[in-house]
């Protein structure tokens, strides 16, 4: 018994200082970590990676203003020149590489705090690649949404199916349950009278992300964010 609680928390140790350090999919110590040791309830802190916390400090110095137009989520959002794209001064990328939908939920209020007039989602890749359970990602996904109707009301809100992997990413990636999690995220949009947008559809080929479009098997390439930014112009303005 001494010897598995020591075991326990020599893991944990591990988790907090060691993971973070090698880059791992999430920019905090995930439900996928913390969740074996501490429930929903537990008064243990979440760390956040130094990306992170400099993103968020830095969203939190932007100029925001209720004519923005917000790009909200991971790496995929990140990773894109989303004004210049679009050629459009309003449209904000509000993108954090690693991030998942708890990490989203704790950053919200900077991004509904001035009511912005669009909000387009991209999230949810990096659930499931800590193979979360389905119910748990909808569940947060639903949580996100209702915060926003909440707290900004007049918001347009887009959400934008998730894409898959293929085999050029090195970690292996549940397309069955991105297939399943847009699904969800349909149904979720007719609820919360937001307008879902199907990228899926133009970017897969046999439930995978085609190989035109990404260089690692994730991400997305010049010709994927073109191909992207004709799906959504109209939605855009």
């Amino acid at each position: 018994m001494v010897f598995s609680i020591t075991l326990n928390i020599l893991f944990v140790i591990y988790a907090i200082i060691l993971i973070p350090k090698k880059g791992l999919t999430s920019y905090l110590m995930s439900e996928q970590l913390l969740g074996r040791y501490f429930n929903n309830n537990s008064t243990q802190p979440v760390r956040f990676s130094s990306y992170y916390l400099d993103r968020t400090s830095l969203f939190e110095i932007i100029p925001q203003s209720p004519n923005d137009i917000i790009f909200l989520g991971d790496s995929i959002i990140e990773r894109c020149e989303w004004s210049e794209i679009l050629e459009n001064p309003n449209v904000k990328n509000r993108g954090i590489a690693g991030d998942n939908l708890y990490g989203m939920l704790k950053r919200l209020d900077q991004v509904t705090a001035t009511r912005p007039r669009k909000i387009f989602l991209m999230i949810g890749i990096n659930d499931v690649i800590s193979n979360q359970k389905l119910e748990d990602i909808v569940r947060k996904y639903r949580m996100v949404l209702a915060n926003i109707k909440r707290s900004s009301p007049e918001t347009e809100v887009y959400i934008q199916s998730v894409l898959p992997a293929n085999s050029r990413f090195k970690t292996p990636v549940n397309n069955n349950l991105v297939f399943q999690l847009n699904q969800e995220l349909e149904i979720l949009a007719r609820e919360f009278n937001y307008q879902y947008i199907d990228l899926y559809y133009f970017f897969t080929i046999d439930n995978e992300l085609a190989y035109r479009y990404t260089n690692d098997g994730l991400h997305l390439n010049g010709e994927g964010y073109a191909v992207w930014k004709e799906i959504i112009r109209n939605y855009v303005y």
